[in-house]
């Protein structure tokens, strides 16, 4: 009441309530909507679960979005005119005709029945207790809770239900397995478990089990009936009998490790590591010329610095094969949200390979000192494979190499593009100001990384890949070390030197020169 009486009080009492059911309900940025299409619930509604193949369901969705076509042309033809457009998609099984009829339920809902949906929203979030922080696990309870009350079973119902019912049913063994994980009693006391955080099976683990329905469909009993098949009036009444324990597992395994650097900013060091290669390469053409004599200055073959550069191009492949065998040991293949990486593996493998050839083909043949027509052509194409792989691989996430990831057709991963990657689109001046960004940030690296970092490394690696060390060395390592200094020191120095970005620098610039436009002050980025 304290909401819609606020509301009440700048706009219409019919047009507070409406704003406030699309808020929490039924509107495009409403939570529970989101997650009613992401879990795939109107097909539940339509189909049910329990007549599907739950390990199949992106092969119905596919089929389903062959008939998104017809909703389109529908939405085309009849325009603003949801429940006509609704009629006429009866038995479309598409996302786009489950959106349309979703308005037209909405469009149709009388003052009451908002009144009704928000306050059950609201009493099942007030009453949640700790389980308030699994909003997609309080999505399906509030889901749950409306098929029953809507249900001939709830409205021809004579007794009450005993008070706390809800809370002591329902919520309390959720928490009571939730507090498991960290808590156990020792001497009637709350002990806190000696447990490690990735075997702990935490709140967004226990969320994520709602997003998909493969996830839903793992809630059994004890007697391994599964909640899916029972009606959707009689799920409700029957949250309290499901064995949790069985239910829950890690979605993600928080493992203590540098390797996270790998997977999650894969593209980072495919940029930054590939061109800084390249252009080291470029740079150092002592290391791949034979019996180089610095008086002489001989320059290496033209095959041999092609080839050097391209090797770049299997840099980039092996990050990206790191990062795939990475997320093996993150993600659990049974999470429904895994992506499937044997295919892109296999993808990663061969474009590895192809990238390799070029550069094995060039300095087996010339051997450093052969002049050869097809080594010299080879190592040309292997350069410009090297490029489209970087351009490639800088351009697409790791989650949507070879698989339907980022396919806004397919409904199979729907819930994480959903909950984990809805990015707001910038438009007008911020979009262009973003791409201004950027290509100033690409620009000053490019330019900066030639001119300051490997061409100013030209001599002292020069120096230091033909610089003989006498030494007579120590007792431990004899002369191995001392005699391997100066190439050691080359490599520090160019170790040294990839350790530069520039994404501070030019984003220190952009907030200053934009702070005055956004009222800001100058200091608060740097600082």
């Amino acid at each position: 009441m304290t909401l819609l009486d606020s509301r009440s009080s700048r706009m219409s009492p019919a047009q507070a309530l409406l704003s406030l059911h699309a808020d929490y309900i039924g509107g495009d940025n409403a939570n529970y909507r989101k997650w009613y299409f992401s879990s795939q619930q109107d097909l539940d509604d339509s189909l049910g679960f329990a007549n599907m193949t739950l390990g199949k369901i992106g092969r119905k969705a596919r089929k389903a979005s062959k008939k998104s076509k017809k909703a389109r042309k529908a939405a085309e033809e009849h325009g603003q005119d949801v429940d006509a457009l609704a009629n006429e998609l009866e038995g479309d099984y598409s996302l786009e005709a489950a959106e349309i009829r979703w308005k037209a339920k909405m469009n149709s809902l009388t003052p009451e029945e908002r009144v009704r949906d928000l306050a059950l929203y609201l009493l099942i979030w007030g009453e949640a207790n700790q389980v308030r922080f699994t909003p997609e696990c309080l999505c399906y309870i509030y889901k749950s809770a409306t098929d029953y009350l809507n249900s001939p079973l709830c409205q021809q119902r004579q007794e009450p239900v005993p008070e706390g019912d809800y809370l002591n049913r329902v919520i309390t063994p959720l928490y009571r397995f939730i507090r498991s994980q960290v808590y156990e009693i020792y001497d009637g006391r709350f002990v806190k478990r000696e447990k490690d955080h990735n075997k702990v099976i935490g709140y967004d683990d226990v969320n994520q089990l709602f997003w998909y329905p493969e996830g839903i469909s793992r809630i059994i009993f004890e007697d391994g009936t599964r909640l899916v098949d029972i009606p959707q009036e009689e799920r409700f009444l029957k949250l309290g009998e499901v064995e949790w324990k069985n239910v829950f597992f890690k979605t993600y395994k928080e493992i203590r490790t540098w390797l996270h650097f790998v997977t999650n900013f894969n593209r980072i060091w495919i940029i930054h590591g590939t061109i800084y290669w390249m252009y080291t390469a470029y740079n150092s053409p002592t290391l791949y010329t034979k019996h180089y004599v610095q008086t002489i200055n001989q320059q290496p073959l033209a095959s041999s610095r092609w080839a050097a550069c391209a090797i770049g191009g299997v840099l980039a492949s092996f990050i990206q094969i790191l990062a795939t065998l990475f997320e093996w040991i993150f993600v659990p293949r049974e999470w429904a949200g895994a992506q499937h990486l044997s295919r892109r593996m296999l993808f990663l493998v061969l474009i590895f390979l192809l990238n390799l050839v070029p550069p094995v083909y060039t300095f087996q043949i010339t051997k450093l000192v052969i002049y050869s027509k097809s080594a010299y052509a080879v190592s040309i194409v292997g350069f410009f494979i090297a490029v489209a792989t970087l351009v490639f691989f800088a351009v697409m996430p790791l989650g949507g190499l070879f698989t339907s990831y980022m396919n806004k057709r397919s409904r199979r991963y729907i819930a994480s593009q959903t909950f984990t990657a809805n990015y707001i689109k910038l438009k007008g001046l911020d979009m262009w100001m973003s791409y201004l960004l950027w290509f100033l940030v690409f620009l000053a690296k490019l330019v900066e990384s030639y001119f300051f970092l490997t061409l100013s490394l030209r001599d002292p690696i020069r120096n230091l890949s033909t610089m003989t060390m006498r030494c007579v060395g120590e007792v431990w390592y004899k002369d191995i070390y001392c005699r391997n200094q100066a190439k050691m020191s080359g490599g520090d120095v160019s170790v040294i030197c990839y350790c530069s970005f520039w994404i501070l620098i030019c984003g220190t610039l952009f907030v200053t020169v934009s702070s005055p436009l956004v009222v800001h002050s100058i200091w608060v980025f740097p600082f």
